[in-house]
């Protein structure tokens, strides 16, 4: 077994810039005993991120990815167990032991994905596109061998040594929101820069040979794994790299993952895994519900599309026909809400809103979007209430900015740090940008108190940038029996 080669992962990055040089260097010099062997491939690698960390990042960025992606498809819980007992199957078959979850997700791309720690994903458009139980297997246990290999983890470390993590913002969210960004931070963030980052190919086979091998031993026919990526090559085109319906930018389809999974099939054969099943009948029955509704989604599509064109009586039209195909979609009651919001219609909205929220307390928009409609009412605290849900299922720079517009009268210092100093040139005022979105008109106070009374002095900031620390001379003496002190007396939110 080839021991791990710490001096390679070293070069990667020693043309890196100096501050990353030095915390990489501080974090791979703790992980010289941190060489450990893979439990799918049995190779020696060497983990910055140890197996609790890779987890509690899985579990911490699972809620926020499925609220990026469209929120749990919760008008099909029928549906739901059904995913999660095929992937408790392939899972067990892999013999890494993992929290493995599984979720549908309330989206129409075909596409699945998984979080470091066994947290996975798959679209309802993926599951709409597949035609029998194995080819669902065959996609899980792809996720799994993924996940129980460390891909995730992998990916994450190779995206640190490239200059740090990729910032993804504006993925479409804003699209259908209250505002025109919508752009993620904090965990959001993280979550989105985790499965955005793509795979090696070297991932990609692993993913895929492994992952025939995991849904063998579940007892399915691996043959579907390779149907299943002649489906997704001809969604593609034909071509590697383009297509609409690419198994994600991270899953590139090609003919030579076709070939590879026909060899392995055949060796899993010749290795004893015959007779296995596809499930068609199954799988048909567990997607009865969704193949019927599809047409409604199909209205619900294009809608948001007209949505971002503009079009919204067009849009409307559309989601009404959506909703009498299938009432039961809060999705579809959520975005009636979007478009009357966008026409000032807020009562509207908010019996709209109110249905979406009833079908589905767990989906951060539309409280976003409730939260705005009780701006526009001046029901300040109910935004409030809102907007703090809002975040708390996904953190979103509109919530932060909505909330903190409607706070920060009443609370300036809870997002503008000020401190009192002494230098040599003299007192200086230190001001720091909690509230995560830029603000302007900052009026700090000054107050310095002595024998002689008490001396005042302001100091203004046009604007201060999300994160932001400056300071400021302060234009006054404070003699060295003096007490001194800052503090925020006003700032205003960016709009």
């Amino acid at each position: 077994m080839a021991p791990c080669n710490v001096e390679k992962v070293l070069k990667a990055f020693m043309s890196k810039k100096t501050a990353l040089k030095s915390l990489l260097l501080l974090a791979l010099s703790a992980s010289l005993s941190s060489c450990v062997v893979n439990p799918v491939t049995g190779e020696r690698e060497v983990r910055v991120i140890s197996d609790r960390q890779a987890i509690d990042m899985g579990q911490q960025q699972y809620g926020p990815a499925q609220q990026m992606q469209g929120g749990v498809l919760v008008a099909d819980p029928g549906l739901q167990a059904y995913v999660q007992r095929v992937g408790d199957r392939v899972a067990v078959a892999s013999g890494v032991d993992l929290p493995y979850e599984f979720v549908v997700l309330n989206n129409t791309t075909p596409n699945a994905w998984a979080l470091p720690g066994g947290k996975i994903a798959i679209n309802s458009g993926l599951l709409a596109t597949l035609q029998n139980e194995a080819e669902l297997a065959a996609v899980l246990a792809h996720e799994v061998a993924h996940a129980a290999a460390g891909h995730g983890i992998q990916r994450y470390q190779r995206g640190l040594l490239s200059e740090g993590l990729v910032t993804i913002a504006g993925i479409g969210l804003g699209a259908a929101g209250v505002g025109g960004g919508n752009e993620l931070m904090g965990i959001g963030r993280q979550a989105a820069q985790v499965i955005g980052l793509g795979y090696s190919r070297n991932a990609e086979r692993q993913a895929d040979f492994y992952g025939s091998e995991f849904m063998a031993k579940a007892g399915y026919d691996p043959y579907a794994a390779v149907t299943l990526q002649e489906k997704f090559l001809a969604l593609s085109g034909g071509a590697a790299t383009t297509g609409p319906a690419v198994w994600f930018a991270s899953h590139p389809p090609s003919a030579e993952r076709v070939d590879n999974n026909r060899m392995r099939t055949r060796q899993l054969r010749e290795a004893g895994y015959q007779g296995g099943r596809f499930g068609q009948a199954e799988y048909a029955a567990a997607t009865r519900l969704l193949n019927s509704r599809e047409a409604a989604y199909e209205y619900y599509d294009e809608a948001v599309v007209l949505i971002k064109e503009g079009e919204l009586d067009a849009a409307l039209s559309r989601v009404n026909l959506a909703l009498q195909a299938f009432d039961g979609e809060p999705r579809f009651h959520g975005l009636r809400g979007i478009i009357r919001y966008r026409q000032e219609r807020y009562d509207d909205a908010l019996t709209n809103v109110n249905r979406a929220i009833e079908r589905d307390p767990n989906y951060f928009q539309d409280y976003l979007v409730r939260g705005g409609i009780w701006v526009e009412r001046g029901q300040n605290d109910r935004a409030k209430v809102d907007l703090r849900r809002s975040m708390q299922l996904l953190p979103t720079q509109d919530a932060q900015r909505m909330f903190v517009a409607l706070d920060i009268g009443e609370n300036p210092a809870r997002y503008v740090d000020v401190n009192l100093a002494r230098t040599e040139q003299g007192p200086v005022v230190s001001v720091s940008n909690r509230a995560g979105i830029d603000l302007r008109n900052v009026l700090i106070q000054v107050e310095v108190g002595d024998s002689q009374g008490v001396r005042n002095r302001s100091v203004s900031l046009d604007r201060l940038a999300a994160g932001d620390r400056v300071q400021r001379q302060v234009g006054i003496d404070i003699p060295a029996n003096a007490q001194g002190r800052a503090y925020t007396v006003s700032a205003e939110v960016v709009r």
